[in-house]
């Protein structure tokens, strides 16, 4: 009777280790360890016995893998195997909000798409519609969720003027 709850120990805890350290091998000997306590269940008590223990086997197997899935993950090493946040590929839009009105420079040319320098960071920008060529001085003239939306800076003809 101790080999077979040896075993079925065994097998259930390399089943689980299985699911976080995916490879194959653990699940394949955990799964041996379970039918090897299943055949010595039959051999020890029959039919009947055998079967209702294989039952139990496979409820117990069941609860163990389901707690653990649930527990795992809030322990320190759990927390380094699983994501804990998701990831939709954008930064959140309140990390947005503090550039509108803000100067930059485009990276790469907008075609209303592209990138660009603000506050030394680079931004996913958009334009109003325009093309913007890479290197032209930007304006944040909304800032929409993700969505940054930039104009180029025009400057006052009359300076342009007096530079010259």
């Amino acid at each position: 009777m101790e080999w077979i709850i040896a075993l079925v120990l065994c097998g259930l805890l390399l089943v689980v280790a299985e699911i976080f350290l995916p490879g194959g091998i653990l699940g394949l000997v955990g799964a041996g360890c379970l039918v090897a306590a299943s055949v010595m269940a039959f051999q020890r008590w029959g039919p009947a016995g055998g079967t209702l223990f294989t039952v139990a086997e496979f409820a117990l197997g069941a609860v163990v893998i389901l707690q653990a899935v649930r527990w795992i993950p809030n322990t320190p090493l759990g927390k380094g195997l699983v994501l804990g946040a998701s990831v939709d590929g954008a930064a959140p839009a309140k990390d947005n909000e503090d550039l509108m009105g803000r100067e930059g420079v485009a990276l790469t040319q907008l075609r209303p798409a592209g990138a660009a320098r603000i506050d030394g960071r680079r931004h996913d920008v958009v334009t109003e519609g325009g093309l913007i060529e890479a290197g032209t001085q930007l304006k944040v003239i909304a800032v929409e969720g993700i969505r940054v939306v930039v104009r180029p800076i025009e400057r006052n003809r009359e300076t342009k003027g007096l530079e010259s």
